[in-house]
């Protein structure tokens, strides 16, 4: 019997312990639970933040991404503009280099002509007009004129350019005239002469193939030439 009563209070004491703690338990239930409701607000709110944060990245980033899609495109355009221009470019500098080519050709292909002599001699008064052979060859390309006769004979038909000097000593008058197939085209003369005198002319002849060009010493005149080749006769083709 003692040993009942023992147990019937200790089952009791368990159970008013056990009442008292679930009392307690319950008190405590409901601030866990509005700490937890305040801390899942607050991350919520700092997640709706970030979240417009990165809407913003990438807002900012969509808008960069465009600008350089309008570069690229700008870039493109620009490049395609250059490669235009250098085809037209690389057009035109063969076109360039077609015609250097054929300059070149008609270069080869245009007959050289050119000459220059002197008397190294004088000549005259003579009692009749003279043809002036000028026997000092300084060159002679295109071989047209002749040493033996004086005579300059146009090898291809164009337009030339003569020039000649005629010089004197002792007081003694010149006339010296340049022809074309025996037609007097320039003259150079001097009836009064100083110790030492010289004088020159020239002129553009359009001449043909076999036309004749030449210098004559008229009749009673004088021209003076020795080593220093003072009296000369050039011509030259300059065009055809």
């Amino acid at each position: 019997m003692r040993t009942f009563v023992v147990l019937l209070f200790v089952l009791c004491s368990c159970l008013s312990e056990l009442q008292v703690f679930q009392s307690r338990d319950n008190d405590k239930k409901p601030i866990f639970m509005e700490t937890t409701q305040r801390v899942s607000e607050s991350q919520v709110e700092e997640q709706r933040d970030l979240l417009q944060e990165l809407r913003a990245i990438v807002a900012q980033q969509s808008t960069k991404l465009n600008e350089m899609g309008a570069t690229v495109e700008e870039q493109r355009v620009l490049l395609q503009e250059l490669r235009a221009i250098v085809a037209q470019q690389s057009t035109k500098l063969n076109e360039m280099g077609a015609t250097v080519e054929e300059l070149k050709r008609e270069n080869r292909e245009r007959p050289k002509v050119a000459f220059s002599a002197s008397l190294s001699e004088s000549k005259g008064p003579n009692s009749d007009d003279g043809i002036l052979v000028y026997k000092h060859v300084f060159n002679n390309i295109g071989e047209a004129y002749s040493p033996v006769t004086g005579i300059f004979r146009a090898p291809v038909n164009g337009v030339y350019y003569f020039t000649y000097t005629a010089f004197t000593t002792s007081s003694k008058k010149r006339r010296v005239s340049l022809y074309k197939n025996g037609l007097l085209m320039v003259t150079v003369t001097d009836d009064v002469s100083d110790s030492e005198d010289g004088g020159s002319n020239g002129v553009t002849l359009k001449l043909d193939a076999g036309d004749e060009v030449y210098t004559r010493l008229m009749a009673g005149y004088y021209i003076f030439d020795d080593n220093n080749h003072h009296s000369t006769f050039t011509g030259f083709l300059l065009f055809t």
